[in-house]
């Protein structure tokens, strides 16, 4: 369940979690390669290919990929607030992203010679879009997760509600019982 900003808590989450994965087409760069399409105010930070020789980008605010060589390919952006962890695997050398959709948890793998020092650099970017974690009891219901994100480029906030599995998503007292529970801590964080 995701909602943003300080609006009314009532009309904003819904089961699930956001994962906008934007496709992009990128300009030529210098070099004549494409390079990723940023945001305005966006840095780059780290540069680097993928096993097939693709540009993986990660900068201030995403992570840019592509799938395919050709000159017209579509990036994929990934916001540092819709991970929620970020790995390596030396082993198959794989770069390993996770984070919440409606559905579940997203997994995304590229593939890297050396994904150390993106994966540093991934788990700072997530830490500083993390403002807070906390399970939430929802009166009689059960509990949820809820983690509080921010957006590198707005500083607005997303609060991702993650129900308990035994939490039952039909019972229509559950709105009510996160709203109040957000609420609360939301006084008690300051938030």
């Amino acid at each position: 369940m995701t909602t943003r900003g300080a609006h009314s808590m009532s009309q904003q989450w819904a089961v699930g979690a956001v994962w906008p994965l934007s496709g992009w087409r990128g300009h030529a760069d210098a070099g004549g390669a494409a390079a990723a399409p940023l945001q305005r105010g966006e840095r780059r930070m780290l540069s680097t290919r993928d096993a097939n020789g693709l540009p993986v980008v990660a900068t201030d605010r995403a992570l840019y990929h592509r799938h395919d060589r050709q000159p017209d390919a579509l990036w994929t952006r990934l916001g540092w607030e819709q991970v929620d962890r970020a790995d390596w695997d030396p082993q198959h050398r794989r770069f390993i992203l996770t984070g919440p959709t409606p559905d579940g948890l997203r997994r995304t793998e590229l593939l890297l010679a050396d994904g150390v020092a993106l994966m540093l650099l991934a788990r700072e970017r997530i830490r500083w879009t993390t403002l807070l974690a906390s399970t939430l009891h929802l009166d009689n219901l059960g509990e949820a997760r809820v983690t509080v994100r921010r957006e590198p480029a707005t500083g607005a906030l997303l609060w991702v509600v993650r129900l308990h599995p035994s939490v039952d998503r039909d019972d229509p007292r559950l709105p009510a019982s996160v709203d109040a529970a957000i609420a609360e801590l939301r006084a008690y964080a300051g938030i």
